[in-house]
Formats: C-alpha cells, structure tokens, sequence
C-alpha cells in the first residue's frame, strides 16, 4: 500500500513538473483595493473592497492535447465587478462612527501631585504575583533577581487580560492616584483599574513601544492613573495585552502605589452625565439613517426641491465619483454634516405633530371651540 502511494506522489509531481514547463507566460492580477503605504491608507478597506480581482493571463509557448497555446490571452472577471465595489463603498460612507460614551463620574477634581504624600496603599511586585487573583495560563511570570521587578511574558491572545492584582478595599466617592513604573520590552499592554469584578473600567492606558529602540533600550514608562471610586469599595489593577503586533508582550511592573487624593467633589456632575450618555448611545447608524431616509421624503412629500437637490449635491458627489477612489473615513465625513439636516428635518417635523396634538387634546382649546 506504502508503495502504490508514494508512485502517485511520483507521477502527480512528474505531471505538475511536466505541465509547468509546458505552458509559460504571464500573469497579472489586479485587485480592487487601493495599495498605499501611508500610515492613514494602511486597512482602509478592510471589510469593504479588496476581496475582487480582475487576473489575465498571457500565454507565450505551450500546448494542451496538442493543441498550440501560444499567443493566447485570458481575462478573468466579473463584468460589473467594480461596480459592486462602488456600491458597497457608497452605501458605507453613511455608516456613523460610534461616539464615545461619557464617563458617568465626573474627573478626579483634586491636585495630582503627590510629592509629599504616603500612598495608602502599596504592593511590591513579589507580593503582587503572590497575591495575584488571576494570572493567564499561557503568560509567564518572573521576579528580577533583587525582587524589584515583575517581568511578564504575555500569552499569544489579542487582548486577554495577563494577570489581575487582589482586590484592593478603597473609599467610596473618593478621587485616586495610581502610580507604576512599566517597562515594555516588546508588543503592546493596557494597564486598567477595574471594579473587583472587572466588569466596569475606572481608568486605563495603553502603552506602545518606542519606534527607533531596542528592547533593552526601551524606557520605563512611569504611569500615572487618576480615577473616582464612584460607588466602589474595591478595585483591581490588571494588565493586558492590546493587540500586540508581535506574537507576545514583554513588559517588567515595578512597585503599584494608590494615593487617596480626598473625596470628590464633583460627584452631582452624575446626574448632567446620565442624559449625555443615553443621548450618546442612540446615535448609532441604525437609529439615525431611518430619520435621514424619512427626511427626504418629507422634502419629497412637500415638494421642497429646491432644497432636497441642494443638500443631496455633496453626498451625491461623494457616493458617486469618491467610491471610484479609496474610502479614507475622513475624506467623506463631510457627508454626515447633510445627511443630519434630514434628520433633523424629520424630528421637527414629528416634534410639531406632537405639539398640535396636544394643543387639540388641551381643555382650553376643546372649551373655546
């Protein structure tokens, strides 16, 4: 059985060997993502073109079943192709970018400078990976040989979080400083402060290697992260890897010390946030273009061309010639400045349906008529 096995892979490599030095030619492909080395081009298509090609093939000498190839030319693509491109380009500039939710506590109100303050609490890196809640499988861990420092080896995930501090008990409503020397040798981490459940982030900070330097001359980043307690009784400090660009992340962890700053002083900004935050979460594409869409038939429904085709120009201009080009998010961005108009449109309009309804419903008005 061995033997008639390994006679195939013979023969199958004799016939590959044989057909490629039969037929030569060239081959070109060209594909429908733009190719630019710039730093604000680099994946600005992913998940929106690139994935079609036009490929061709000229053929130079060869035959197949005796039959002469030479001076063939093949192209291989869809007829409207590109078109499809266009259209999938187009219909993403009026996708929104989510807006990043407001903090619900206020800042840190107090000074951060702590000179001359004892922290309140403190944790050398030999009791931090004693004490450890949580340290990943895959990370390895190492103590400096004068105790010093902590040097971690991240896993091979994207983000997974490496290694969790214990829970740490903290004041409540009060304002914090938390100081660490990091050094990173290799990848990229986030250092965050997270309730004793990880489940709500109260600060963070990513840290990126320095371009141009070696591991060994990589500096200590001396991080310094302000927060509120909010309604928290303990926090924990983890790090994690932030999509690091190499398989690991490198990083040594001095000494983690919190300083109690003093209760916060702005804790009534909580109730201005909580409006500003459910405002946020409502602008997101899906809620926001049906208002746009109902807009323009609005316009449509009154006969207000005029204005429909003056403020449908620049979006038309971007759609049409814009998604014939590459699709860098701010070169397009300009749309949303119009398409909100119809929104807005929209919205006054409901707003004085609602408005004469109410007026109609009202004693006064049932009374005098």
């Amino acid at each position: 059985m061995r033997r008639y096995l390994f006679l195939l892979i013979a023969v199958t490599l004799l016939a590959t060997s044989a057909f490629a030095q039969t037929i030569k030619g060239q081959y070109v492909e060209t594909r429908s993502a733009d190719i630019y080395v710039g730093q604000c081009f680099a994946n600005g298509e992913v998940g929106l073109a690139g994935d079609e090609a036009i490929v061709a093939w000229h053929i130079q000498e060869g035959k197949w079943d005796g039959v002469s190839l030479a001076g063939l030319s093949v192209v291989g693509a869809h007829p409207v192709w590109y078109g499809g491109v266009m259209v999938r380009r187009g219909l993403s500039f009026f996708k929104l970018a989510r807006v990043p939710i407001t903090n619900p506590e206020a800042p840190v109100s107090h000074t951060l400078d702590v000179a001359n303050t004892a922290p309140a609490w403190t944790n050398p890196p030999s009791e931090f990976l004693a004490k450890a809640e949580l340290i990943s499988a895959g990370a390895k861990t190492a103590l400096s040989t004068d105790a010093q420092t902590l040097r971690i080896e991240s896993d091979e995930t994207k983000y997974g979080v490496q290694i969790v501090s214990t829970p740490i008990a903290i004041e409540k409503h009060h304002d914090y400083l938390l100081r660490l020397p990091l050094k990173l040798e290799d990848g990229r981490v986030m250092v965050r402060v997270t309730d004793a459940k990880q489940n709500a982030v109260l600060a963070s900070t990513d840290v990126d290697l320095n371009e141009g330097l070696t591991s060994l001359e990589q500096p200590v980043n001396n991080l310094a992260l302000p927060f509120v307690s909010d309604n928290e009784s303990q926090i924990c400090v983890s790090l994690a890897n932030n999509a690091p660009v190499s398989a690991r992340s490198v990083a040594e962890v001095g000494r983690l010390e919190l300083f109690d700053l003093g209760p916060s002083s702005q804790g009534w900004m909580r109730y201005t946030r909580f409006p500003i935050r459910t405002l946020q979460k409502v602008f997101v594409t899906a809620a926001v273009l049906p208002c746009v869409i109902l807009g323009i038939f609005a316009l449509l429904w009154t006969r207000n061309l005029r204005p429909l085709i003056l403020l449908l120009l620049v979006p038309a201009y971007y759609v049409i010639f814009q998604s014939a080009l590459h699709t860098e998010r701010r070169y397009v961005i300009v749309i949303h400045y119009f398409t909100l108009i119809f929104a807005a449109i929209f919205l006054s309009g409901v707003f004085r349906l609602v408005k004469h309804g109410l007026i109609s419903l009202s004693p006064a008005r049932q009374t005098s008529s």
